[in-house]
């Protein structure tokens, strides 16, 4: 209980050790974001279409994204009600007194536009859950039949009237205490209603459909200096295993597949747009995995698959199965089947990355330093694999180049000399 109380106050937990735990921390997943995350606002790109599935509801989205887009007045109303609000009080608060993650960090993400563009979509996921509220609740007037009690309403009711408890407004359901009031009024907004029902449903949906993971979002074990190490860059997936089991929940507890159907299409369509461009602007495509160009995709080799042993292949499924899995399908699930997978089939490389997947990215760091100093010390005139792994771990740590393949890997190319197996080593490739 003192734990949690600490978390609420930002403080240090009394069982994650002492400052020096803390600061050394804090400084690995700070290089471990700066180095790791350049590309993270175009994987970041599905959040467009996340309002959709949470609120099941295209044209609340297209309404609220219209009136959003074309309209300064309803632009400044959002950013009243709050929705970033928290990233912006984090904002001011890091720069004056630091963070869990520090300066540096923030600073990274501000320059690659991960921070501008996680307020715009939470701006857009607000407008969107106020028009699906009204939609909800016009949906709740249609439906009422006076004659029974509010257990025995039919599904179209209980559907809308379960969607608006969720976020705190089942009093302005029909029938309900609040029901005479129109949620499409703007004074529920203003003034007195500064902490109104409205406001606190608006913010909460923001906050369950694009992801700014808070305290209250990550374990408290995760928490802890080592803990945290642990748990960098799982926040993400473990928010979008919650929304897989709230679609699933939703259609085959309740009947309501429209958050599934949403799910199940624009969730890959969205994925695997993000792919593409991430190919492009990384340069991975090409015969070479090193062009400007869109990679080929199968379901099978999401798996493992081998076209000289396993024969012919399925592409347009790979796309949905790899562009569902990007969108955050799954979430943490399919996060650990994947790098479970990778393991069996990739050797020890596939059991690095699966450890670095279960003991956090600071393991893969670890490892890269091994995998450095391996290289340094190597004399052998066999080969120079050893002298170019060390330099693509180098190179991939370089912020925002390490990213572009065809520059990490022409980086490693000049450094330590293209792959030869009788090569000289460090030798051959500075002379």
């Amino acid at each position: 209980m003192d734990n949690a109380m600490r978390v609420a106050r930002r403080q240090p937990l009394t069982t994650g050790g002492g400052q020096t735990a803390y600061k050394t921390s804090r400084t690995l997943r700070n290089i471990n974001s700066v180095t790791l995350l350049s590309f993270t606002t175009l994987t970041s790109m599905p959040d467009l279409v996340l309002p959709i599935i949470r609120s099941g509801s295209f044209n609340a989205w297209r309404k609220g994204l219209s009136r959003w887009a074309l309209d300064p007045e309803y632009r400044q109303m959002m950013k009243n009600v709050g929705v970033a609000m928290e990233n912006i009080i984090h904002d001011r608060m890091t720069y004056m007194y630091g963070a869990a993650d520090g300066k540096t960090t923030h600073a990274f993400f501000n320059a690659t536009m991960l921070t501008p563009w996680t307020d715009m979509n939470r701006q857009i996921a607000g407008a969107t859950a106020i028009e699906a509220f009204i939609a909800m609740q016009k949906k709740t007037l249609k439906n009422w039949d006076e004659t029974k009690p509010l257990a025995e309403q039919n599904r179209q009711f209980k559907t809308a009237y379960r969607f608006l408890k969720r976020y705190g407004l089942s009093d302005f359901a029909h029938g309900q205490r609040r029901g005479n009031e129109t949620l499409a009024d703007p004074g529920l907004l203003d003034g007195d209603n500064a902490v109104s029902e409205l406001r606190r449903g608006i913010i909460k949906f923001a906050d369950e459909t694009i992801y700014a993971p808070n305290p209250n979002d990550i374990p408290m074990w995760g928490q802890t200096p080592f803990g945290a190490l642990a748990f960098h860059l799982k926040p993400f997936p473990l928010m979008m295993t919650r929304m897989t089991g709230y679609v699933l929940n939703e259609a085959l507890r309740h009947g309501n597949v429209k958050p599934l159907a949403y799910f199940s299409m624009l969730g890959p369509a969205a994925g695997a747009g993000a792919l593409a461009v991430k190919d492009v602007v990384q340069m991975r495509g090409g015969e070479e995995n090193r062009e400007a160009a869109v990679r080929k995709r199968n379901i099978l080799k999401t798996f493992g698959y081998d076209e000289k042993v396993h024969g012919n292949e399925h592409d347009v499924l790979g796309w949905v199965a790899e562009g569902a899995g990007h969108m955050g399908a799954l979430g943490i699930v399919r996060d650990s089947l994947g790098a479970a997978a990778s393991a069996v089939e990739n050797g020890t490389y596939g059991q690095n990355r699966f450890a670095s997947w279960a003991f956090g990215p600071t393991y893969g760091l670890t490892s890269a330093i091994f995998t450095g100093l391996a290289g340094l010390v190597d004399d052998s005139d066999n080969s120079n694999a050893k002298e170019r792994s060390a330099v693509r771990e180098v190179a991939n740590r370089i912020p925002l180049v390490g990213g572009v393949r065809k520059w990490r890997e022409g980086i490693v190319d000049l450094a330590a000399g293209e792959y030869d197996r009788g090569g000289s080593g460090w030798g051959s490739s500075w002379n």
